[in-house]
This record gives C-alpha cells, structure tokens and sequence, in this order.
C-alpha cells in the first residue's frame, strides 16, 4: 500500500513505536505526520519513509479535507483517531485476541501494528 497525503500509518521505530498517524504531507524520502495530541499540525512530525507503515486508507471527512488541503483542527485529528482505535479495539474483541478480562487495558502499541497488518485491505 503506497503512503500517501491522508493516509494512516503505524510508526515501526523511534519513541512513538506503535502509534498511530495521519500523513500530512509526503515527499520522496520523508513523510511528516500528525495526531493532533502528542504532534499538532503546527509542528508535524518528519519521519523517514521506512520507519512507518501503512495501516489502512479511509475515507472519512478528515481525510478528504486532508487531500483537498483545506484546514483541519488539532481537535478534529484526535476525535478521528480515538474512534479508529476504539474499532480496532472492538474488531481485536469480536477476534477474540483479548479476552474479558482484560477489556479495560488501554490497546499496546504492539497489538495496533498487528491489527493494522491484519486490516491492511479494508477501508473504514
């Protein structure tokens, strides 16, 4: 899967291992990413093309604004990505990869990256 403006990705190295990105901009070597939490728009993150992966496309409003560039809000990139998280939580339930009892432990970084590989194909 090519990484591209508004695309999701995964990073695969540095301190953020394992969270998830929109792509803001993407050049041939770099990719500058934000959440709108830990990386603001203000300040996206530059990321070297092989230290991220591909997690999935969607076609959600943010993205779209993303690809057309019209502004999007710090705010609108963190409601985006907890609600993606909670149905990759929700999809790692109904997969049985966590059990009951461990319902109320926040998602690990390593269990997103798997989740991400496994839903590669699908777009939400």
């Amino acid at each position: 899967m090519e990484i591209d403006r508004s695309s999701l990705i995964v990073s695969k190295a540095g301190r953020d291992k394992g969270q998830l990105f929109f792509v803001i901009d993407a050049d041939e070597q770099y990719v500058y990413l934000a959440d709108g939490k830990s990386r603001k728009l203000e300040k996206p993150k530059r990321k070297k093309r092989r230290h991220v992966q591909a997690a999935f496309q969607t076609e959600s409003r943010i993205a779209e604004k993303i690809r057309n560039g019209e502004k999007v809000l710090n705010s609108e990139l963190r409601k985006e990505g907890n609600s993606l998280i909670n149905i990759l939580r929700d999809i790692f339930r109904r997969t049985q990869l966590f059990t009951n009892s461990f319902d109320q432990i926040p998602l690990r970084r390593d269990d997103l990256r798997i989740c991400c590989i496994k839903l590669r194909h699908i777009v939400i």
